[in-house]
């Protein structure tokens, strides 16, 4: 039976990760999750002059001890939730059992996004 993309997104969601925005310098930012237990891993996802964005991937449930941690600071968060995985990484994920193999891929997928791009501009200049 074949699944819906929404279902393979939902199956494959990034189950241990949320997606956080304080308004912090990324330093401040850092130094807070630094604090807090139960981490795995964290990625820079943007920033602005006042925010920094990151993915925060966890062991457990840690949005109670983000929420203290962050206000003990004094820096507001202006946004927590969980992470949900694109079609992209849904794919790269059920196609992963060597890395070269889902690099190619995702290469793949990339150059022909952006000859679809381009091909989309094309049409539009003969109007």
């Amino acid at each position: 039976m074949c699944d819906t993309p929404e279902d393979l997104e939902e199956k494959l969601s990034a189950g241990g990760s949320l997606e956080l925005t304080a308004k912090a310098a990324p330093e401040a930012a850092e130094a807070v999750l630094d604090r807090v237990a139960g981490i795995t891993g964290r990625t820079l996802l943007g920033r602005t002059e006042d925010t920094a964005r990151f993915a925060i991937h966890m062991e457990r449930d840690i949005r109670e001890a983000l929420f203290f941690a962050f206000a003990e600071a004094g820096l507001p968060l202006l946004e927590l939730r969980p992470r949900t995985a694109s079609l992209e990484e849904v794919f790269l994920d059920l196609t992963d059992e060597d890395d070269t193999v889902a690099a190619r891929a995702a290469a793949l997928f990339q150059t022909s996004v952006e000859t679809a791009e381009k091909e989309a501009v094309g049409d539009e200049s003969d109007l």
